[in-house]
């Protein structure tokens, strides 16, 4: 289970299906990433659209089309040029579309045309708001387009932390709390703050149940 999972959780064959029936409806956010980086990209688009956001916290303007999860959150499969020769239209729909722009930062990233050119095509159709922009680096910063850059020097950007211990799960952890301060507007610390009052109720659910069964077993050993 991932740590964005506050609320009701379905099957992967569900969500495929959700998404598909969500096609059209104009993306919350829209994911830009290197092909090399896909597992990063749908780690994160995964765990945005699982995440049930609280509407006493979000306020109603910042809020994503769904009225329960963070959805729906775009992502292509591919680099532009291993694609259909309209892909490129396709995609700028969706691009222009979309309310943010989530952009993966790597040094494969840096050096994909298509990532270029997706920030640039969300600036010119976005009156160039670069705070609909969101850097999400991944391990460490790098240097990226001029644009994020210049976001880096003045914004705080979300890392993703690949390592697979203890260490690397905080930290994504942290990144994933962190990318949804940007996109639903609320502080930090008042979700991640929810999050960990979800996992006290869950740990306390586990408890009451483990001893229920202990009750009942130990009423059913004295009266036989």
């Amino acid at each position: 289970m991932s740590y964005g999972d506050v609320g009701l959780h379905r099957s992967t064959k569900q969500n495929n299906i959700i998404t598909k029936n969500m096609d059209t409806r104009k993306p919350f956010a829209f994911i830009s990433y290197s092909r090399k980086d896909v597992a990063v990209a749908t780690d994160i688009r995964q765990r945005l659209e699982k995440y049930v956001y609280s509407k006493e916290l979000v306020l109603p303007e910042n809020r994503p089309e769904d009225p329960r999860y963070v959805r729906p959150i775009f992502q292509d499969l591919a680099d532009l040029h291993t694609r259909k020769e309209n892909f490129w239209d396709e995609l700028k729909e969706k691009v222009r579309d979309a309310r943010y722009l989530i952009v993966i930062c790597s040094s494969n990233s840096a050096q994909s045309e298509t990532v270029k050119k997706g920030i640039s095509y969300f600036l010119q159709t976005h009156d160039n708001d670069t705070s609909r922009v969101i850097p999400l680096f991944i391990d460490n910063i790098v240097p990226m387009t001029e644009v994020v850059d210049e976001i880096v020097k003045v914004r705080n950007c979300p890392i993703y932390i690949t390592k697979r211990d203890k260490e690397g799960h905080v930290g994504r952890k942290y990144c994933f709390y962190h990318l949804l301060e940007y996109l639903l507007h609320v502080d930090f610390y008042k979700l991640y703050n929810r999050y960990e009052a979800y996992k006290r109720r869950k740990a306390t659910r586990k408890i009451m149940i483990a001893m229920s069964f202990f009750a009942l077993a130990l009423i059913t050993t004295i009266y036989g």
